[in-house]
């Protein structure tokens, strides 16, 4: 008998995800590991962390926002999870916490170079 993974279980080890709207909409998200009441995920191509509440990935997965697409390989999953440890190094332990608000993230450089000319 097979046992299928639930998605209001939580994310899949070495999940990748479609963000099919929202603030990331249009990204991909790898599950790293669980926090207290948080998921940790990577953004790509962004390479942001992003700890999603553990009820937000839930709505995420009922309302389609987020897609399973598949498990990742383990040496496609290890180089995500190095690329996720020197983020930290370089930011420190602050992550990206995922709240539903509008998108405060730094603009592009093209669109911060537009903003200098205005």
């Amino acid at each position: 008998m097979f046992f299928k993974h639930k998605p209001h279980d939580g994310p899949v080890r070495r999940g990748f995800y479609a963000v099919m709207g929202g603030t990331y909409g249009g990204e991909f998200l790898v599950y790293i590991k669980e926090n207290k009441d948080l998921y940790t995920f990577i953004s790509l191509p962004e390479k942001k962390v992003l700890d999603v509440p553990k009820d937000a990935f839930k709505r995420g997965i009922d309302n389609k926002i987020l897609d399973f697409i598949d498990t990742l390989p383990k040496r496609v999953f290890y180089t995500v999870e190095n690329e996720y440890k020197q983020l930290n190094k370089i930011n420190g332990t602050s992550t990206t916490k995922t709240n539903h608000k509008p998108d405060k993230r730094a603009p592009s450089d093209a669109q911060a170079s537009y903003n200098q000319k205005r």
